[in-house]
C-alpha cells in the first residue's frame, strides 16, 4: 500500500496538473476582454485606465464596458458643466456668451443625449440608438471646443475636460459598433 501511494499521487498530478492550467489558459479573463476591446478602439490607454479605475469593469462583458465608459464620460460632461457655471460667475464679461452657448451644450448633453444612449444600452438593448445618443454628445462636445478655441486665451480647464470627452465619446462609438457588429453576425444584415 505504501508503494501506491507515490504511483496514485503522481497520476493525479499527470492528470490534474495539466487541466487546471489548460483551464486557465482557454477562459479569458475580464481584464483580458479589457484589453482586448480597448486595443480596438482610439485612444486605448485612455479606454484601459477608465475601465480599470471601475470596480465593476472585471465583471463587466461587452456591452456592460460600454456602459460603464458612458456613465464615465457623463461624470465628465457634468464636471464640465460645473466648471462652466463657476466660470460664467467668475470670469471676464467677454467669456460670458461662449460659456452661456457651451453650458446650454452640455445641459443638453447631460439630459438628453446620454440618458438616451444609457437607457438604449441597458434596457432596450439598441446599440444603434446608443450610437446614436453618443454621436450627438460628441457633436455638442466638439461644438462647445470650436467655441471656445474662437476666444482669445480660452479656459483650458475646459479645453481639456472638452478633449477628454470627445476621446471618450470616439472609444464608446467604437465599441457600439463592435455591438453593432455582434448583433448583425447574429441575426443577419438587417
Amino acid at each position: 500500500m505504501d508503494n501506491l501511494s507515490p504511483l496514485i499521487l503522481t497520476l493525479l498530478l499527470i492528470i490534474v496538473v495539466p487541466s487546471a492550467s489548460s483551464t486557465q489558459t482557454s477562459v479569458p479573463t475580464r481584464n483580458d476582454l479589457i484589453s482586448k476591446t480597448c486595443s480596438r478602439t482610439p485612444f486605448s490607454q485612455l479606454c484601459v485606465s477608465t475601465l480599470r479605475s471601475h470596480p465593476r469593469s472585471s465583471r463587466a462583458n461587452l456591452k456592460g464596458l460600454s456602459l460603464i465608459l458612458v456613465r464615465a464620460a457623463q461624470s465628465e460632461a457634468a464636471v464640465a458643466l460645473r466648471t462652466i457655471n463657476r466660470l460664467r460667475a467668475a470670469s471676464d464679461p467677454r467669456f460670458r456668451i461662449p460659456l452661456s452657448k457651451c453650458g446650454g451644450v452640455y445641459r443638453k448633453i447631460l439630459r438628453d443625449h446620454i440618458p438616451k444612449a444609457l437607457h438604449a444600452l441597458s434596457s432596450r438593448g439598441d446599440p444603434k440608438a446608443a450610437a446614436d445618443g453618443v454621436s450627438r454628445s460628441a457633436a455638442g462636445a466638439q461644438e462647445c471646443q470650436r467655441i471656445l478655441i474662437g476666444i482669445k486665451n480660452p479656459p483650458q480647464v475646459l479645453i481639456r475636460v472638452g478633449r477628454v470627452l470627445a476621446d471618450l465619446f470616439a472609444i464608446i462609438a467604437s465599441i457600439i459598433k463592435s455591438l453593432m457588429g455582434g448583433i448583425r453576425r447574429r441575426h443577419g444584415p438587417f
